[in-house]
């Protein structure tokens, strides 16, 4: 198993929110880009437009910035922010049928978008593409982690 560290990959924390906050939706920018993107990523990365969210509705909007490469995104519910992800005896690939996936907005061609919108409850979250190869191709080398809080809401740092 390899330890998480993710570049671009993220975790996100959800801390519990009031019952009139769950009614609403978050909406979390995700861009996935690799060195064909304008401008180029050192690597393949996952980045995000908010360092943290309040448990309730999510909604990922997905970007793929690649001018050549199919990309996805991939919500994985972590049991602790230290957590690995198992991975496939052949192949570069997570193993999926060993994770907590929560969805995906699969199989995103170069600049198309999708969206998946979960109900997060408090907890550590990644996002990964698991495309093959993708993983171990500057996705695990950096981790941005935190900690979920139950009564305020969590930072995230941005990653580099």
């Amino acid at each position: 198993m390899n330890r998480i560290a993710a570049l671009g990959t993220v975790i996100i924390a959800a801390a519990l929110a009031s019952t009139a906050q769950a009614a609403t939706t978050t909406t979390v920018n995700v861009s996935l880009t690799d060195q064909t993107s304008t401008p180029p990523a050192q690597g393949m990365r996952i980045a995000v437009d908010q360092n943290s969210v309040k448990a309730g509705t999510v909604r990922f909007h997905v970007t793929n910035q690649s001018k050549s490469i199919k990309h996805e995104l991939i919500v994985v519910r972590l049991k602790a922010a230290g957590d690995t992800l198992p991975m496939m005896a052949k192949g570069d690939r997570v193993d999926e049928k060993k994770i907590t996936r929560l969805g995906e907005v699969a199989d995103l061609r170069p600049g198309k978008s999708g969206n998946l919108q979960r109900t997060l409850t408090a907890g550590n979250y990644l996002l990964i593409c698991n495309e093959d190869g993708h993983f171990h191709q500057g996705i695990d080398r950096k981790s941005t982690r935190l900690n979920s809080s139950h009564s305020q809401q969590s930072r995230m740092p941005s990653s580099a």
